[in-house]
């Protein structure tokens, strides 16, 4: 297990990742995407496996069908993670590697895909999830004369 730590802490070191080993086989990483600024990862360091997890959003307020339904269809494009939810419906990015697989490269792949996906359907997912929300919230910022906020998605659910 020792030698799939090092690769780990090596990978993340090189690629100048901010991260905290917070006991002897787990990791905290921290990412930062160009639309959801803050993605957490963790890694779980087993006896075969690796998971990694990583925080996507809240339980939707609504929509949830829909919403779900278009994280089950972007699986299927998905490289070494997926969507899952947890018992109270928040919703996260998993995945799971045999020990024997670790490599620097697999590593940069896993927290690739975790960077990429988390951007890429993050607004989709709270635009579908959480719509009246931003109905009020845009309501809400022009009558303050607040410009709108960060662009919508172009990724269509």
């Amino acid at each position: 297990m020792s030698g799939v730590a090092e690769i780990i802490e090596t990978c993340l070191s090189e690629r100048d990742v901010r991260f905290e080993r917070v006991s002897p086989s787990d990791w905290a990483i921290q990412l930062r995407g160009e639309k959801k600024f803050s993605i957490t990862v963790l890694l779980a360091l087993r006896e075969r496996t690796l998971a990694i997890e990583s925080f996507f959003i809240r339980r939707p307020a609504e929509n949830h069908a829909e919403l779900y339904r278009m994280l089950l269809r972007a699986n299927m494009r998905l490289y070494g993670v997926r969507f899952a939810i947890d018992d109270i419906g928040d919703v996260f990015l998993v995945g799971r590697v045999a020990v024997e697989a670790v490599s620097e490269d697999e590593l940069d792949r896993l927290l690739g895909a975790i960077l990429e996906t988390s951007d890429e359907m993050f607004m989709p997912a709270i635009e579908v999830g959480f719509a009246s929300y931003l109905k009020r919230d845009l309501a809400w910022r022009a009558a303050q004369g607040i410009p709108e906020g960060p662009p919508r998605s172009t990724v269509s659910p």
